[in-house]
């Protein structure tokens, strides 16, 4: 792999360590894939899962357990696991992105207030924004002196920050003004979107502790040291160490202080040799609670057969089926143990890339036409009704059709280009092509006019390409498809499998490198959300899809899609919106492929689960034993 620069280093470790999560949900598309150590662990600690009603037990992706609790996380531990699953039960943002399942800002959950936005006489946007009273577990309240610590922090250790893209907060942040104990107004360096920054700029700031967590050793005072640089460093460095040292999590003092509905349990609460996680409730938590599950406990499996026995035994009280045995019989088998099927859906996309930057093959996939025939030999509908057993929703567009949002329009919900292998020949015809089923087609007419086959590509250039997967049974059923139907055009598609961690860093090799070691051509990673709306809920796009951005590692270029992502930060429009996704729907920068669940979810019938989350968000404190 090539060298990266920091930045592209910090933004491929920040997905990466996203798509770890993911990985254990592909990984457990392969029966029986032992994807950590052989460790044996407990079901639960506490005995049979329903053996108590105060307590639930939800089952841990296989190779995916929490291990990080700082909320100003460095890039390798930027996971949902960690986020979601752990970090935001104690220590949740000040705006929360999720409302019932959809990409709203739930009001209810939210430490602050809605923003209010004006425009200062500079033409800047500035957001007045005020906390709701709100107490620390040790009765302290929760002011915006909390809101400093953790910008003082994020602002002296950016790069250490797994959230951190050059240019957007805070460095896009010019003034902040604390005016009182419970208000305080930031103030940007120009005009913007009042959704985009709701969404994915001030929906990042995490209070913290800093009446507990102000310190730079375990033995020394709480202090102020984050008001200086040096000493803000000296504190996340102490707060870093802490953080990964999971041995200490039940006994060390600074993360039982939270503000959050949960904390972990300070007996046997966490193990770090296997990911075992307990929590309980935050009797000062200041948001709506059943006030009925007493303990949530996480569970670890050191496999998807071993998870998946967990359910057909009953022995987890919200768990998963996955996705090779999510059969009618199965399904009904697990049913039968006391469990209702719901598929979780989360806000994100699934895309193929292909890579732009690849000296040989990077001018054809530069032809929009080549796309376009490409795209339609890719059989959305079939391949979620045969390989994913009807559990998926197709992808038009980098916005998710399975979760309903305002952030779509009717365009982007048309399929532009359907499976038709008719259509991909004429398309290869119309454009200079001799077209030879079952051969390989070749170039028959270089250069540049309406009829020919486009800038870089010369006389006799064969369509032979290759494609590297994620080495698991249903990804593969997908592109032994795609390479069938490519066959009756002429397309000769060579195929190579890897781990998935392999193929995820195989997409981001080409960033920095010279094009005479950029040698990957099209990947197919995952089976569902390649990429999450997640920490940047507002789905503008411009991370994967703009020239240079961190995730774009097919080196996608476009000045039109560049001008159009920058419009949508600037502007408060839903349209200008629309234009992003209605323009990449149309000029397919990334192939788009059916998006499955995150996971298909065994929950007990017993107990109320009122949505499960945008993300991977999970709420035991508004779950309720029947």
């Amino acid at each position: 792999m090539a060298e990266c620069t920091s930045l592209q280093a910090k933004r491929y470790g920040r997905r990466l360590g996203r798509a770890q999560r993911w990985a254990a949900q592909v990984a457990a598309v392969a029966v029986g894939l032992v994807v950590t150590s052989s460790i044996a662990v407990p079901v639960a600690s506490s005995g049979a899962a329903t053996s108590s009603k105060g307590v639930v037990t939800f089952a841990e992706q296989p190779g995916s357990p929490p291990d990080y609790i700082f909320p100003v996380a460095p890039s390798q531990y930027f996971t949902f696991a960690n986020d979601q699953e752990f970090s935001y039960l104690s220590y949740p943002p000040i705006y929360w992105v999720d409302t019932h399942g959809a990409p709203v800002i739930n009001t209810k959950l939210s430490l602050a207030y809605p923003p209010t936005f004006r425009t200062n006489t500079k033409g800047e946007t500035v957001a007045d924004i005020r906390l709701k009273s709100v107490l620390w577990s040790d009765g302290t309240p929760l002011t915006t002196r909390d809101v400093r610590f953790w910008l003082d922090l994020v602002e002296n250790n950016l790069t250490k920050w797994g959230n951190y893209i050059p240019g957007q907060f805070p460095q896009n942040v010019v003034n902040v003004t604390y005016t009182s104990t419970h208000e305080f107004t930031v103030t940007f360096n120009k005009s913007y979107s009042h959704r985009w920054l709701e969404y994915n700029e001030l929906a990042n700031i995490i209070p913290i502790p800093q009446q507990v967590w102000d310190k730079t050793s375990a033995t020394g005072p709480v202090g102020n040291y984050d008001e200086t640089p040096s000493g803000a460093v000296a504190v996340w460095n102490f707060l870093n160490s802490e953080s990964r040292d999971g041995g200490t999590y039940t006994s060390n003092p600074l993360w039982q202080v939270v503000d959050g509905p949960w904390r972990i349990a300070p007996k046997n609460g966490y193990n770090a040799a296997t990911g075992y996680l307990a929590m309980v409730p935050n009797p000062r938590y200041f948001g709506p609670t059943t006030h009925s599950i007493t303990r949530f406990e996480e569970i670890p499996f050191t496999s998807a057969s071993a998870e998946f026995n967990a359910v057909r035994s009953g022995t987890v009280d919200y768990g998963f089926v996955p996705a090779s045995d999510a059969t009618a019989g199965l399904l009904e088998t697990v049913k039968s143990q006391g469990y209702r099927i719901e598929p979780w859906y989360i806000w994100g996309w699934n895309f193929w890339p292909v890579n732009y930057a690849q000296p040989t093959v990077g001018p054809i996939f530069k032809q929009l036409y080549i796309r376009q025939v490409l795209e339609h030999l890719i059989n959305q509908r079939a391949w979620i009704q045969h390989i994913l057993k009807g559990y998926g929703e197709p992808e038009y567009s980098p916005i998710p059709l399975a979760i309903h949002s305002r952030f779509s329009d009717a365009y982007e919900r048309h399929d532009l280009y359907p499976y038709s292998v008719s259509s991909a020949r004429k398309l290869l015809a119309a454009h200079g092509w001799h077209v030879a089923p079952g051969g390989v087609s070749r170039c028959k007419r270089p250069g540049t006019g309406p009829g020919d086959c486009g800038a870089g590509i010369p006389a006799g250039a064969p369509l032979n390409l290759t494609m590297e997967y994620t080495s698991t049974t249903l990804i593969g059923e997908e592109v032994l498809s795609f390479k069938s139907a490519a066959e009756h055009v002429g397309i000769r598609l060579s195929l190579t499998s890897h781990p998935f961690t392999r193929v995820f860093a195989d997409y981001f090799s080409c960033i920095g490198a010279p094009a005479s070691a950029c040698h990957w051509e099209m990947i197919a990673g995952t089976l569902s959300n390649e990429y999450g709306w997640y920490p940047d809920y507002y789905p503008v796009g411009a991370a994967n899809y703009n020239t240079g951005a961190g995730f774009n590692g097919g080196q996608y270029s476009d000045p039109n899609m560049d001008k159009l992502t920058e419009r949508a930060h600037i502007t408060g429009s839903l349209s200008s919106l629309y234009a992003v996704g209605n323009y990449a729907a149309k000029m397919l920068p990334t192939l788009w492929v059916p998006n499955g669940p995150y996971q298909i979810s065994a929950i007990k019938k017993g107990l109320r689960v009122p949505w499960q989350g945008l993300e991977t968000n999970v709420y035991p404190q508004l779950w309720k034993w029947k």
